[in-house]
């Protein structure tokens, strides 16, 4: 590693720059940074990057200044750096200041705390060498960022070779090791899916539809489940322990006898309870309405943080809503208000966007399930995804950003993990599988 202080001219091969203006004022030949650019436009620019790069970023104060909630952008932020990571590139984040001149100012602490909590932070410029307006850093901000030099990063041979014993590292062989339901699918789990996949079906266990894909999903899960099933297996059918896998390979070797008629359960028993109140839209909106609302609210319209009623606010203008919410969220730490748990900023956000009038409009039923379908629509690509262009796992990761009940499929937990009690109420693969039996109701 070294010390490395970025100068307007200089070309530095293997180094990319991408952000906002913070990383516009880096330089370089290599940025394409841009000013006032949003998180959308950052990961634009992160799709540019070559594989194998070393990526400097910055990004998020103008999605604060856009109303974007501070959990929302540590979510995105998070997820940026983890494609570009999956490319075998390595990321440093450099955190924007407070001093900021943008309208909602009061969320730039919060954000920057969210992100805190969501990713490592390389270099925070709160206090480092910012011009007289408060936000904007100087070049000499900037130095003593450590970067690795190009000659120090991994060749693509260096990154996929290990030792000579043909293991990886310090990391268990594949009989050693257990393999755990995805996504994510790490590609170092792909072969060892779809063989487990292949001998799975090779003695009578369908792992569905979509075929041996290496893909440790719902329907793999369920021939887990029925295999744990029949030769008496603890655990439950999100893992193949090391005990599992080597039952399989006795199985198929024929060193146990096979069970004579493989138990196919019918669907994945799900971790979804049963909601207090379905959703007044029906169809599939309102199902997804409904995944949504279960770990949120348990489908209650009259929900308040922290896991009480209020009554009340089904009556209130969104004005009068919003004054409660500012009380509220004084006392207990957050204003999470209705069956989708919206806080104070994003409800004015989403409202504001579908110009409701605050002074005439009720947060009653009709109202929230309005809401949450213009939200979906216009911010999570609902109907990309019903219409079967985007994918359940790129869905899921977008209602991950802004409901804290829902898993992020890349890590299994909670977006907003650590932030007050948030965890995820629901697992990935029961999730999922959820979505599908709703695209193909």
């Amino acid at each position: 590693m070294r010390f490395y202080e970025f100068k307007i001219t200089e070309q530095v091969s293997g180094v990319y720059i991408i952000g906002d203006s913070h990383a516009k004022a880096l330089g370089g030949t290599n940025n394409s940074a841009e000013n006032g650019a949003r998180l959308d436009a950052i990961a634009r620019q992160a799709d540019r990057v070559p594989s194998g790069s070393v990526v400097v970023m910055t990004g998020g104060h103008n999605d604060v200044a856009a109303g974007t909630s501070p959990q929302q952008i540590a979510s995105r932020v998070s997820q940026i750096i983890r494609d570009i990571e999956a490319k075998g590139s390595t990321v440093y984040y450099i955190l924007f200041p407070t001093g900021s001149q943008n309208p909602n100012q009061e969320n730039m602490s919060t954000t920057r705390r969210a992100i805190n909590q969501a990713i490592t932070v390389n270099y925070d410029l709160e206090g480092k060498g910012l011009s007289s307006d408060g936000q904007h850093a100087t070049m000499s901000a900037y130095g003593n960022i450590p970067l690795p030099t190009a000659s120090e990063q991994p060749t693509d041979d260096e990154r996929s070779s290990g030792p000579d014993d043909g293991t990886r590292g310090d990391e268990p062989t594949d009989d050693q090791a257990g393999i755990e339901a995805g996504p994510p699918y790490p590609p170092s789990d792909l072969q060892r899916v779809a063989e487990m996949q292949s001998k799975l079906e090779e003695i009578g266990y369908s792992v569905g539809s979509t075929g041996i894909d290496g893909k440790y999903g719902p329907r793999t899960a369920n021939a887990v489940k029925s295999f744990k099933q029949d030769y008496d297996l603890e655990g439950d059918h999100f893992e193949m322990d090391a005990e599992a896998l080597a039952t399989l390979n006795k199985v198929v070797s024929g060193e146990i006898e096979r069970v004579s008629a493989p138990t196919q359960v019918a669907q994945i028993s799900g971790d979804i309870g049963d909601i207090a109140q379905d959703s007044v839209t029906q169809g599939k909106v309102g199902a997804v309405l409904d995944l949504i609302a279960g770990p949120e609210s348990a489908g209650r319209y009259d929900a308040v943080y922290p896991g009480r009623r209020r009554p009340q606010i089904l009556n209130m203008t969104l004005n009068q809503l919003y004054d409660d919410m500012r009380s509220r969220g004084d006392a207990s730490g957050s204003s999470a208000s209705g069956r989708y748990q919206y806080i104070r900023t994003t409800l004015q956000s989403v409202a504001n966007s579908m110009r409701l009038d605050p002074a005439t409009t009720v947060f009653d039923p009709e109202t929230q399930d309005r809401v949450a379908i213009y939200h979906l629509r216009a911010n999570h690509g609902l109907d990309r995804w019903l219409a079967g262009r985007m994918s359940h796992e790129d869905f899921l990761r977008r209602l991950a950003g802004t409901w804290a009940g829902i898993p992020d499929p890349s890590t299994g937990e909670s977006a907003f993990i650590g932030i007050l009690d948030n965890r995820a109420g629901i697992r990935v693969a029961t999730a999922i599988d959820r979505l599908d039996q709703i695209q193909r109701a």
